[in-house]
């Protein structure tokens, strides 16, 4: 009984739990060898996902501070999920501008970039989200009018190996926009199921945090 990774030519990894046994004849000589294969690749995810989730509880439970915490928030993001890098933004005071407060793996140029990014209409993923109060998928930002009305950020995050960006709204208990948390790829992405479950409990998490 054992539990292995493959890889499929297209880069997808699946997990996979195996068991077998033998068939032995009347000399306990063995003759035949059977057994299952699962796939448990989801379920491992779940069980990550859950690990991440308590750890992340605990830190807020000790009350440590909330640059921390966010950060924390981003590096379990980065593995349940890899090659994504994850971002957590929050609103200034003045509830027009969004800036930075967690992004481990981003570039220091692109962070600067977006130090303050003003929330509109049309402001690539994290600005537009805020502004909307809903989610916005860029799968390709070389291609989005929300990033095109932007050329000089546009270019930095290509510059900077930026492709896709994903950005989900943080609310209060109360309903109140207190930011953002944004997934970057390197190449064209969408989400899938797993990625809508995966954004929903880290958003939930940033909101606790």
């Amino acid at each position: 009984e054992f539990e292995e990774r493959i890889v499929h030519p297209d880069g997808t990894v699946r997990e996979l739990h195996s068991q077998g046994s033998w068939i032995l004849d009347r000399e306990q000589n063995p003759v035949k060898l059977i057994g299952i294969c699962q796939d448990i690749t989801e379920r491992k995810f779940a069980e990550r996902l859950l690990s991440a989730e308590k750890h992340v509880l605990e830190c807020i439970a000790r009350r440590l501070p909330l640059a921390e915490v966010l950060e924390e928030i981003c590096r379990r993001i980065e593995a349940l999920n890899p090659p994504v890098m994850a971002s957590v933004m929050l609103l200034d005071p003045d509830a027009k501008h969004i800036r930075p407060a967690a992004a481990p793996t981003l570039p220091e140029r692109w962070k600067s970039a977006i130090t303050p990014l003003e929330i509109g209409p049309i402001a690539g993923a994290c600005g537009t989200a805020a502004f909307r109060r809903e989610p916005v998928v860029a799968e390709d930002i070389s291609q989005d009018p929300l990033w095109n009305a932007y050329p000089r950020v546009l270019k930095i995050a290509l510059e900077c190996g930026l492709r896709a960006c994903w950005s989900t709204p943080i609310f209060s208990a109360n309903n109140e926009l207190l930011g953002t948390c944004a997934r970057y790829y390197k190449e064209r992405r969408n989400p899938g199921p797993r990625d809508a479950n995966l954004i929903r409990q880290v958003t939930h998490l940033a909101r606790v945090a």
